[in-house]
């Protein structure tokens, strides 16, 4: 999602670059525009995961998988297997570990095999900041140490 408007601001201080291409601001934000002109938010940029050599949006991997029973809050991340291969994980809140093939199951029932998770990750609750935003990199940092 980028914009253009003549009441932007100017530009980060000492940074201009960072989010300015001439006119247009960008903002990081992905989004799809339905047929009405309406835009569905669709993630950020700097979150998509790549898997299997396709793009996939971690905000569709998680609203799919927020539909199993059980499950309470989700995060989907780059699991890193080696210095050139990920998958994706899916990091999920639950009062207790769900069973692993019932969560492989319903992601194979919504999701293309390429979106689907190949590691599931049980927390009691995800890490948020105090405005509830997800702490998407303690996740990816839990993955590389292996907690």
């Amino acid at each position: 999602i980028d914009r253009a408007d003549p009441g932007l601001m100017l530009g980060y201080l000492g940074d201009r670059a960072a989010r300015f291409d001439g006119a247009w601001f960008r903002t990081g934000d992905l989004g799809v525009m339905r047929e009405d002109g309406a835009i569905t938010y669709a993630g950020r940029r700097d979150d998509v995961l790549t898997a299997g050599g396709f793009r996939v949006s971690p905000v569709e991997v998680e609203a799919a998988m927020m539909t199993c029973a059980g499950v309470e809050d989700t995060a989907a991340v780059d699991h890193r297997l080696a210095p050139d291969t990920s998958v994706i994980a899916l990091h999920y809140a639950a009062d207790l570990a769900l069973d692993e093939a019932a969560l492989r199951a319903h992601a194979g029932a919504h999701l293309a095999r390429h979106k689907q998770p190949r590691v599931y990750v049980h927390h009691p609750s995800l890490p948020r900041n105090a405005n509830g935003k997800l702490l998407r990199r303690a996740l990816r940092a839990d993955n590389e140490t292996g907690s």
